[in-house]
């Protein structure tokens, strides 16, 4: 069995690397100023909430998605990930209301500043509570700030994440 598995993994390697090879002709993402914000977030970040709160960012995807995972290994835990699709920045957020709302960047003047805005979403009927808004501030490289703007049958409800880098 063990032997088995070391021979797949084996071959599963080889073929990731081929395919990389083959597809090293392929065009670049053209990440957003935001993007590439966002991907400063990148590690295990901890804070308040009306009470102790985690969140970790990751790279996936070879570099184009950034993942954001909120109270890992909780029975709460969500996860949303940060793409481009062509020229807009969305977010997907999967949430703990069963629902997956898709949000778009805006363009802000503020440097350190990213906000999403409601586009769509899966699970999602008129009047369903899901989330409408983010707003990530960056402080400094070690200070963030997460606004989520809740709607439920239109009446908005918002909840302020202030987080520090775990060192």
């Amino acid at each position: 069995m063990h032997r088995t598995l070391l021979l797949i993994l084996g071959m599963l390697s080889l073929s990731m690397a081929a395919f990389a090879q083959e597809h090293e002709h392929l065009t670049p993402l053209k990440p957003s100023p935001e993007f590439e914000q966002m991907k400063k977030l990148v590690g295990k970040w901890e804070g308040t909430a009306g009470g102790h709160v985690t969140v970790e960012f990751r790279l996936t995807g070879g570099g184009s998605v950034l993942m954001e995972i909120m109270g890992s290994g909780t029975p709460e835990e969500m996860v949303t990930m940060y793409h481009m699709d062509g020229d807009r920045f969305l977010a997907t957020h999967y949430c703990a209301a069963h629902n997956q709302p898709r949000m778009a960047a805006l363009h802000s003047t503020d440097a350190n500043t990213v906000e999403f805005k409601y586009v769509d979403g899966t699970n999602i009927t008129p009047g369903d509570v899901h989330m409408e808004n983010v707003k990530m501030t960056l402080a400094d490289a070690d200070h963030h700030k997460e606004l989520w703007t809740a709607t439920d049958n239109g009446k908005d409800s918002a909840m302020e994440f202030d987080y520090h880098r775990v060192k």
